[in-house]
């Protein structure tokens, strides 16, 4: 996930620091924010196979693999967001957001959630 800050593109936001992804593969692994975009996923993935090859440009492995990269972090987005890691996400969005209010001592009432 990016996010724009007075002009600058801040790759890794405070709030994805605790949960990282790794990605690699056999011959490095890097942690990348769970919530980045694809395509920058597949930038460091052709920039850390281009240097753990000894390569200097890594124009030619991202011609070569980018798209493959990029359709692969799509669809494990997409299954993340629909399982249980996208369940989990949301409680501790919403979970995060309670304890904020707390710290504050922001004692508003709120409407009770829905009971299923």
């Amino acid at each position: 996930m990016t996010a724009t800050w007075d002009g600058t593109r801040m790759l890794i936001p405070d709030q994805d620091l605790d949960e990282m992804e790794l990605i690699g593969n056999r011959v490095f692994t890097v942690g990348v924010p769970a919530g980045a975009d694809p395509e920058f996923k597949a930038y460091i993935m052709a920039a850390g196979s281009t240097h753990a090859f000894g390569n200097r440009s890594v124009d030619h492995t991202l011609r070569r693999h980018c798209d493959k990269w990029v359709h692969e972090f799509e669809k494990q987005a997409e299954v993340d967001a629909r399982g249980l890691v996208g369940l989990r996400r949301a409680i501790a969005g919403q979970a995060t957001g309670r304890c904020i209010e707390i710290s504050d001592l922001n004692l508003r009432k709120n409407t009770p959630l829905p009971v299923r």
